[in-house]
């Protein structure tokens, strides 16, 4: 059973920001084979995109058709959660299902799609989608003042949300949606939610087990020992839109005032201030619900189908 704990290892990030230097590459390859990995005689290694306590991310190549493609490699640990799925003799690895789970019965856009996967031994590996010109939203907004405006939050904020919705209707917990876990493609403004490693099954029940990154943690896990899955997510939402807006995170003066409701920002709309207020409430049983997010009067904007980078349509009641 779950247990009063909180698991830390999930803030040992595997970035996405830039490539480490190639003079290893080649040690990286030949570790890579040494695993002999059936699944990598279809990709060629060109690069290790970053490295972390639990793994790493290196780009490749498919040979059938070039494609671009993210391989992430993880180290199997003794406490790794494992479950039996249709077609694998014996349970894997939690994140390799919930990639699963979250890319049917399709993928979508906001969100990153795995293309193949093995469990071997010590390790498992994933090869993932590689966007264009992505760097996490960390890197981004670091590079721009720390902040964005209102115009731009908007657009980002659309597509996180939606991607958290998508994940909850597919019985999928992220539980560390964070800077560091969306990417960003800095020209079309384009994101994608990544690393489920720190994910579990979505239930209705409790979880008293918080697996994610503490800055992020909801207040009712310190308060009462649990938490349950859409409140949380909910509450990493508010988060990272004050973080976005404000360029830090909220203290307790900021948190008592959002409670109260009388929380202000001076460059920001009083319809963006109340979308911050029913995100961040102490009480969950206060917080908005998921699924009301993109129906809150703040102008969400979506970029539709045909996005191009140039034109865009405001968004207030996704269907």
């Amino acid at each position: 059973s779950d247990s009063f704990s909180f698991a830390t290892h999930c803030s040992d990030d595997i970035g996405w920001v830039s490539k480490l230097p190639p003079p290893s590459l080649q040690h990286h390859c030949a570790t890579l084979h040494e695993l002999q990995p059936d699944i990598l005689n279809d990709y060629d290694i060109t690069g290790l995109i970053s490295q972390g306590g639990f793994g790493m991310v290196y780009e490749g190549r498919r040979l059938k058709d070039g494609l671009e493609v993210a391989v992430k490699v993880v180290t199997k640990t003794k406490t790794m959660q494992r479950m039996k799925i249709p077609g694998s003799p014996s349970p894997v690895p939690l994140e390799i299902v919930l990639l699963l789970m979250v890319n049917c019965p399709s993928a979508v856009p906001e969100i990153i799609k795995l293309l193949d996967w093995q469990d071997i031994s010590d390790y498992y590996i994933l090869i993932l989608e590689l966007p264009s010109l992505c760097e996490d939203l960390d890197f981004f907004l670091a590079h721009r003042g720390g902040s964005v405006n209102e115009a731009v939050a908007r657009i980002l904020m659309w597509q996180i949300t939606y991607a958290s919705q998508v994940c909850c209707s597919r019985r999928v917990f992220h539980r560390d949606i964070k800077l560091g876990n969306i990417l960003i493609n800095p020209r079309s403004l384009r994101i994608k939610l990544i690393d489920f490693g720190c994910g579990d099954i979505l239930k209705d029940s409790p979880y008293f087990t918080y697996s994610g990154t503490r800055m992020y943690c909801p207040p009712e896990f310190w308060i009462n020992g649990s938490y349950n899955a859409k409140p949380a997510t909910v509450w990493s939402l508010g988060v990272l839109l004050f973080v976005i807006l404000c360029g830090h995170f909220p203290d307790a003066r900021d948190l008592m005032l959002i409670r109260l409701r009388i929380w202000r920002q001076k460059l920001l709309s009083p319809t963006c201030c109340e979308l911050i207020h029913s995100l961040l409430q102490q009480n969950p049983q206060q917080r908005i619900a998921l699924e009301r997010i993109l129906h809150h009067p703040w102008p969400f904007i979506s970029h539709d189908k045909t996005w191009d980078g140039r034109t865009d349509r405001r968004f207030t009641n996704p269907g």
